[in-house]
C-alpha cells in the first residue's frame, strides 16, 4: 500500500481512495478514509434502488438517516443492505401526483441562481393564482 492508496474496509484491496468525502460530516470522514472509489459506486447504484422503491425524498430528515443507517451497516459493517422487493415489479400502479404539486420546486428549478426580489414576488403570484383556481385558498 502506498502513501495514494488505501486498504478498502469492503472489498479488502488496495485502491486509491475516493477524490473527497461524500458528506461534511463524520459519517463522510469514515467513507473517505475505509472505502474505494468502486465499492463506493456499488452504493450509490443501490442507494438510488432503495430511493426508489421507498419513494425517499433525500432532502427529508427521516429519508436521510435511514440511508445514512445503510451505509453505516452496508459500507461500514459489511451487512447486506436492505433488501428490495422486486416480485410486483411493473404491477404496482402509482397515481400520478396532482399537478399543481411540486410547482414552486419546478419553478426554481429554472431560476437563476441569484434569485431576484422580483423574481420571488412573480413565483408567489404565480402561486396564489394556482391556488385560487384550484379553490384551495
Amino acid at each position: 500500500m502506498t502513501a495514494e492508496s488505501m486498504h478498502c474496509r469492503r472489498c479488502g484491496k488496495d485502491t486509491p481512495p475516493l477524490n473527497k468525502a461524500p458528506f461534511r460530516n463524520e459519517l463522510g470522514d469514515r467513507v473517505l478514509a475505509e472505502i474505494c472509489p468502486s465499492c463506493w459506486e456499488d452504493w450509490l447504484q443501490h442507494q438510488t434502488s432503495l430511493i426508489n422503491h421507498y419513494g425517499l425524498d433525500p432532502r427529508e430528515p427521516k429519508a436521510r438517516e435511514f440511508l445514512y443507517e445503510q451505509i453505516e451497516h452496508v459500507l461500514l459493517q459489511g451487512g447486506e443492505g436492505k433488501e428490495i422487493d422486486t416480485s410486483k415489479k411493473g404491477t404496482i400502479d402509482l397515481a400520478p401526483p396532482p399537478f399543481y404539486a411540486g410547482i414552486a420546486w419546478r419553478m426554481l428549478d429554472f431560476a437563476p441562481r441569484e434569485r431576484s426580489p422580483k423574481f420571488i414576488r412573480n413565483c408567489m403570484i404565480l402561486m396564489i393564482i394556482v391556488l385560487l383556481y384550484l379553490k384551495i385558498l
